[in-house]
């Protein structure tokens, strides 16, 4: 594998493997502009790490790439370029788990993550009897046909207007 990849619930943290004895000077990280953009991680002009992000990001323009970065030993045998990703959430205060990093991987359960509060049972309840009782809602009203105009215009029940 070229990465593995952990979150929480305002960043998700990626390690992308790279050769033992890799420099930051040997390392190029590009993130293209727009939503959902393009990854690329590149050692001596190689890449070793390509995708589209799954997700929007916010970008932090304190860094080249838009993004924080650097590269640490994980071990004797290997190195690691380390990408910080900071989570964009349109709710204030709402919590994203991403179900993968880049477009095309297969997703992981969120129900398992650790930091995770589950929803209460309660509320599931709550949740359904409201979708229920919006399905019976909707299920018993009429509509209501406008003109071109915005005027309400009536039908009788062949669909076509009365009284014209």
């Amino acid at each position: 594998s070229t990465h593995c990849w952990s979150q929480s619930s305002e960043e998700a943290v990626v390690n992308v493997w790279v050769p033992t004895g890799t420099r930051a000077k040997k390392v190029h990280v590009s993130l293209s502009k727009g939503s959902n953009p393009l990854i690329k991680v590149a050692v001596d002009g190689k890449d070793v790490l390509t995708g589209t992000l799954a997700y929007n990001i916010v970008r932090d323009e304190d860094f080249d790439a838009g993004i924080d970065w650097q590269i640490k030993d994980y071990d004797s045998k290997r190195r690691r370029v380390i990408l910080t990703f900071v989570k964009d959430c349109p709710i204030k205060g709402a919590r994203i788990w991403w179900k993968m990093f880049l477009k095309g991987q297969k997703p992981i359960s969120t129900e398992t993550i650790e930091d995770r509060k589950p929803a209460s049972k309660g509320n599931k309840k709550l949740w359904e009897e409201a979708h229920r009782m919006f399905r019976d809602k909707v299920s018993k009203m009429t509509p209501t046909y406008l003109d071109e105009n915005g005027n309400v215009v009536n039908l009788d029940n062949k669909g076509e207007k009365k009284g014209i």
